[in-house]
């Protein structure tokens, strides 16, 4: 008995590794053009969408292997097919489970985002995390063909820009994910970075910065870089950022730069004579990165000084992006129909309706508190000698 148990055992052990021993869903690298990212326009010859592919395609150079990419385009009356036509051009199926940024035409994202999202989202491959960036110009493939030769791989390169985002905060980093979710969420809509040519001596290099407003799944405008720092400020969970400020001295104005090393901001509506009011309290730690000239902002008196006016910089920039967001866009990015929501459900029930109403004429009383931790390496300013 013990010898048929020994047999069985052995035969188990022995069929598994045959079954068990080699990936089902294996596939030849070369068997496949692997999308590194793409970019969606309107299309041409009657063809609604047109879809520019970067293609990962490894080199050998001297003897080590060299990552490049190659483009390829094909165009359809739908996204979905318009990607599948891309075989054609380029003999081989498309992978698309690496693509890390969609770059979407302006004139898209105006007609609305609907039907990109859902080719991304529906197709099994592409990750959830994809990152959504809007082009400010006429084609959105201009920009795999204004990188050039100075990167290797375009999308790599949009993908590093996009995760550091809290650096600068001149831009809001979003993917496919948060994208839908914004969408799908009452009283909130979506935002996505944007990306454009700027003149960098005699040529025009990408740069990404400033996010475009959304109404719905449909572009209706955009902020600036400053006014999307501002923007950034309204994070629950500020991520850092730069603010320069212009403090006075000696009856003028000198440049300050401040990095912001943490932060926290707090929005809650109540309720105020019969109407709802958004209370925003914005709390910033921040450490003193430059100062122009040889005034002294870190002994006592001065650096209270440069704390206030930064506190009035940051609830003056805050108050004007919602005001101008109310007034041109009424398209509420902040977030603020699903803080009433998420507090005052009954309320919310009664105002949903009429949001849009509601959003332009929001009251909002903003309160911001600036600590200033330390002055980096320097604690004096430098001064040239007599």
């Amino acid at each position: 008995m013990r010898k048929v148990k020994k047999i069985i055992f052995a035969l188990v052990i022995f069929t598994s590794s045959l079954t068990f021993s080699a990936c089902w869903n294996y596939k030849e690298i070369n068997e496949f053009s692997v999308i590194n990212g793409f970019s969606i326009d309107v299309g041409e010859e009657n063809y609604k969408y047109n879809i520019t592919a970067e293609i990962l395609a490894p080199k050998l150079a001297i003897g080590r292997d060299k990552v490049k990419s190659r483009f390829v385009e094909s165009q359809g009356d739908t996204i979905f097919k318009a990607a599948r036509k891309l075989v054609a051009v380029d003999g081989k199926k498309a992978y698309w489970s690496h693509a890390k940024v969609m770059i979407i035409s302006k004139a898209v994202a105006e007609k609305g985002l609907i039907s990109a999202i859902d080719f991304a989202d529906r197709n099994p491959e592409p990750r959830s995390d994809i990152h959504i960036v809007i082009a400010d110009m006429d084609k959105a493939k201009q920009i795999f063909k204004f990188y050039g030769e100075d990167v290797s791989v375009v999308s790599f390169k949009l993908q590093d820009l996009l995760d550091n985002e809290g650096i600068i905060s001149t831009y809001k980093s979003v993917d496919l994910w948060r994208y839908i979710s914004t969408l799908n969420n009452e009283g909130i809509s979506p935002i996505a970075p944007i990306i454009y040519l700027s003149e960098v001596g005699d040529k025009k290099m990408p740069k990404v910065g400033g996010v475009a407003v959304f109404k719905t799944d449909k572009m209706i405008g955009k902020l600036s870089e400053e006014e999307t720092e501002f923007f950034s400020l309204l994070d629950p969970k500020i991520k850092g950022g730069l603010l320069a400020i212009k403090n006075e001295a000696h009856g003028s104005l000198v440049n300050v730069s401040l990095r912001i090393l943490t932060g926290k901001t707090d929005v809650k509506p109540i309720y105020v004579n019969g109407s709802i009011t958004m209370k925003i309290n914005i709390v910033v730690d921040v450490t003193i990165g430059e100062i122009e000239g040889n005034e002294d902002y870190i002994s006592k008196g001065k650096s209270e000084e440069l704390q206030k006016n930064t506190e009035n910089y940051i609830k003056q920039g805050v108050d004007n992006l919602i005001r101008r967001v109310q007034e041109q866009y009424d398209s509420d990015i902040f977030g603020f129909g699903n803080d009433i929501k998420n507090t005052m459900p009954n309320s919310w029930k009664k105002i949903k309706n009429n949001w849009d109403e509601e959003f332009k004429n929001l009251k909002v009383e903003t309160t911001v508190s600036v600590n200033i931790k330390r002055s980096e390496l320097t604690t004096e300013p430098i001064k040239a000698g007599e």
